[in-house]
């Protein structure tokens, strides 16, 4: 565990966290010790040598003062050790996030680091406060029971002999206790996505007459949930029942020995019942602690399994960045893929042997079925991953002799699902560039047909968009990536042209505003429109992660081959209308 905070963190947070350990430790040796001069004073008060009593209890307020200084420290180093060990992950945590390969971040593995920011983030302290806690909890004890042993080993051993089967009765109770965690966990997190799921889909499951649709699976998350829940509290309660009642029966077994080699010097005053009182006053306090031990032990397990899946993200592979960057042979604008292969983390291929020539300032469409490989291609050029054969070029350099900031200012990205920030329209538009001046973001604003969006927010330019853009259409969220992208002025522009579900007035903006974009610019696309397909210089058709055809869009047609069968259905498609009754037939249902 201290080795696990050790790699975390660096030499700073690390030398402070075994000072408040080391504090800790001593802490609890300080306690034990208090306890322990405690013993001879109460066994001269017993055996009424009450001068002798007075003098132990020098040492004792000595021991105790040096323990409340040392308290003292200790609370203090605590409070600048959490806010240390907060600050420092929250900086290692926002260091890997920018290190990380971007296809890392899809919605699952991004809603693991806000788990871990709004909660793992208090998994290291709580590593340390359950050491305290099991450090308070054993070392006082040890040191108490060190001392009865010497004055009255029967009691003594009779406390050691009971200390190891309440630990084993604790142990036992603690399993189900931690499994009854994790299900309750599980059964949380399923009913909460049923429920969101419910919620989601209400305008579909109303507007299909079909309301109750998905509610027995919600109801029977709830009730898993209910069940899961009473289950974890029934067996806490039986757990911390079990604890209490266990110390309680070695309270009792320990009376049970003091009383059997008792039984002949009970006289009051004399030094054999002093001795015994005192030591079993003592041995009973020693096991008292006992009960706290599975607590600290949960929570030092909690704790480790929120360390364990920080070490996780950290540990997770970077892409490898060169000391500088190789100059492009080219203007910089070319992108070629020669025999490249790639899989993601399940291990299978999604592309094999993929080669590509998109000459610069020129346009090549991307077609192809769902799955075929099409944004993996994308996402390789941006070096999102990295191939795991053959190479990716832009400007004749291989993307891995890139830095990423160098390779990002030769790219931009306009993805299909735009991201807005909940800024204003123009400080949305000036991610593309942040230094340009206001002539430079009207230019591409005006391109991208974005002022016509303008017109119609009643703060113009500075009107909030709001939290991922929900004011604008999704058509004029597209205007608004394109316009980044004009601003920019990269030479290569990689786009996923996801425009069949727009309006015909947002889709022949976003035609235009293409047409602007691709004005002595490389455009790679991932097309979905006939027309933006159709107008391409190049055209490659893929299926299952291979180039099937490649060429121009009319030498491909006139091939007959698969490409050909492809523009055929998706002009079928694009005709296909619902058959609305004519008015004759209308007045022909009256008549019948």
């Amino acid at each position: 565990m201290i080795r696990l905070l050790d790699k975390i963190f660096g030499d700073a947070a690390r030398r402070r966290i075994r000072l408040l350990i080391a504090a800790n430790v001593g802490n609890a040796v300080l306690e034990g010790a208090a306890v322990a001069l405690c013993i001879p004073v109460l066994y001269n008060l017993l055996g009424r040598h009450v001068g002798v009593a007075g003098r132990w209890l020098i040492p004792l307020a000595i021991v105790v003062a040096a323990y409340w200084i040392v308290t003292s420290v200790m609370e203090h180093l605590g409070t600048h050790v959490a806010a240390l060990l907060r600050r420092e992950l929250f900086a290692r945590l926002a260091d890997k996030i920018i290190a990380l390969p971007l296809g890392w971040f899809d919605s699952t593995s991004a809603g693991s680091v806000t788990a871990l920011v709004t909660g793992g983030s208090q998994a290291p302290l709580g590593v340390v406060m359950a050491l305290k806690s099991i450090t308070e909890t054993v070392i006082p004890p040890v040191i108490v029971l060190v001392v009865v042993l010497v004055m009255d080993w029967p009691v003594g051993l009779a406390v050691l002999i009971v200390i190891p089967i309440l630990w084993a009765l604790q142990r036992a109770v603690t399993g189900p206790i931690s499994r009854a965690e994790a299900a309750e966990a599980a059964a949380v997190t399923e009913a909460n996505a049923r429920l969101i799921e419910f919620s989601q889909t209400q305008p579909v499951l109303r507007a299909s007459g079909r309301e109750d649709r998905g509610l027995g699976e919600l109801s029977t998350a709830l009730r898993n949930r209910h069940a899961t829940t009473n289950k974890q509290i029934m067996r806490a309660t039986a757990g911390l029942n079990v604890g209490e009642l266990s110390v309680q029966i070695g309270f009792v077994v320990v009376l049970a020995v003091a009383v059997v080699i008792g039984s002949g010097a009970w006289q009051p005053g004399s030094h054999q019942a002093a001795r015994l009182i005192t030591a079993l006053v003592f041995g009973i306090w020693a096991l008292r602690p006992i009960g706290k031990i599975p607590t600290a032990v949960l929570m030092l397990g909690g704790s480790a399994a929120g360390l364990g899946r920080i070490d996780a993200l950290l540990s997770y592979p970077e892409l490898a960045e060169p000391d500088s960057s190789a100059t492009p042979i080219d203007t910089g604008a070319a992108i070629e893929l020669r025999g490249v292969r790639f899989g993601y983390r399940d291990g299978l291929d999604v592309l094999s042997d993929v080669d590509i020539t998109v000459p610069a300032g020129s346009t090549t469409a991307l077609v192809g079925p769902s799955g075929s490989g099409k944004t993996t291609i994308v996402n390789l050029v941006a070096r999102f991953w990295d191939a795991s054969a053959g190479s990716v070029r832009v400007g004749g350099v291989d993307v891995r002799e890139l830095r990423g900031a160098d390779l990002m200012d030769r790219i931009a990205l306009v993805p299909q699902d735009v991201y807005l920030f909940d800024d204003t329209l123009e400080a949305n538009i000036r991610v593309g560039k942040p230094d340009a001046t206001e002539a430079e973001v009207r230019r591409a604003a005006n391109l991208a047909q974005v002022d016509s969006i303008v017109e119609r927010l009643p703060q113009g330019w500075q009107t909030p968009v709001g939290a991922g853009g929900h004011i604008l259409s999704g058509g004029e969220r597209q205007r608004v990536s394109i316009a980044r992208a004009l601003l920019k002025d990269a030479p290569i522009v990689l786009l996923d042209e996801a425009s069949s579900a727009l309006d015909a007035r947002n889709e022949a903006a976003i035609a235009a505003a293409l047409g602007a974009l691709g004005q002595g610019r490389t455009l790679l696309i991932i097309a979905h429109q006939l027309s933006t397909i159709a107008d391409a210089d190049h055209v490659v058709y893929l299926r299952a992660g291979r180039v099937v055809e490649s060429g121009s869009h009319t030498e491909l047609f006139a091939a007959d081959g698969e490409y050909a069968r492809f523009w055929s259905e998706q002009q079928r498609a694009k005709q296909w209308r619902l058959r609305g009754r004519t008015a004759t037939e209308r007045v022909g249902e009256r008549i019948r």
